[in-house]
């Protein structure tokens, strides 16, 4: 019986949930205003461009990234997102990064998501672009245009970028990085 490959359930090889919608951010509460760099829990970190905290978002520490955006004055706000190593492993051809985002905008925003690979001899990037409003959003990367297989040393992770975020009151409740075995029916 060891022979036999051991089929995933509903196809997910690997996933990898952030500790931040667990609740285990090191955030000092509600209103906190974030700075223009900010390690957000191992893996997340949150990237803005307004031109001084009183202008920034601020968010909560109850298991969810709410981004008040209302007098924000800069031109994006981000997200980098890093798989874990148990994630890098499952990585291959035949596999798409998936990433599940449940999320709710007081306004529809443009959300722009680039996922990064770099090789040792070359590097990968992939651009899918959705609207975010209420509700669960998912988005898969196909793996089969690497031309170089993953090792050890392959680093990867995923850029969430929203566009013009001004006026907006944006919450994140759950961000999952999955790697799916390509061709497998959505459950």
């Amino acid at each position: 019986m060891s022979d036999l490959l051991e089929i995933p359930q509903n196809g997910v090889t690997a996933e990898m949930a952030f500790a931040v919608f667990g609740g285990e951010s090191g955030r000092t509460g509600p209103g906190a205003p974030f700075a223009a760099t900010e390690n957000l829990c191992p893996g997340l970190e949150l990237f803005h461009d307004a031109s001084s905290e009183a202008t920034g978002p601020a968010g909560s520490a109850n298991g969810e990234i709410a981004l008040a955006l209302t007098g924000f004055d800069g031109s994006y706000v981000s997200l980098a997102a890093t798989p874990d190593a148990g994630t890098l492993a499952a990585l291959g051809p035949g596999r798409l990064l998936r990433i599940e985002m449940l999320a709710k905008a007081s306004r529809p925003i443009v959300c722009y998501l680039r996922l990064n690979l770099e090789f040792e001899e070359d590097a990968l990037v992939l651009h899918e672009t959705i609207m975010v409003e209420t509700g669960l959003r998912r988005v898969d990367f196909d793996l089969a245009a690497a031309t170089e297989p993953y090792a050890d040393d392959t680093r990867a992770w995923v850029d969430i970028i929203f566009s013009d975020p001004a006026g907006r009151i944006l919450t994140i409740s759950d961000l999952r990085l999955k790697v799916v075995i390509r061709g497998w029916p959505e459950q």
